[in-house]
């Protein structure tokens, strides 16, 4: 569609049944746009995207685990 935009994505985002991570360049019609400035998942000032740009994978979220019983948790 000539309505359709790329953006780059700032948080994960579902698109179309598919998760999506942050640094993705994906193409959205207005209303999906719209969508995703509402939820935060792109920046509303955000210039159009540069292939020359690599973004690294965000860190992730250390894992923690818990034996039955401890009352604490390892990380």
């Amino acid at each position: 569609m000539a309505d359709e935009t790329e953006v780059v994505l700032t948080g994960p985002a579902k698109l179309r049944g598919a998760f999506k991570k942050p640094g993705e360049t994906i193409t959205v019609t207005p209303t999906e746009r719209a969508q995703l400035l509402a939820a935060g998942a792109i920046a509303p000032d955000a210039p159009a995207a540069d292939p020359e740009i690599v973004v690294d994978d965000p860190p992730q979220a250390a894992k923690t685990t818990r034996k039955a019983g401890s009352g604490k948790a390892k990380v």
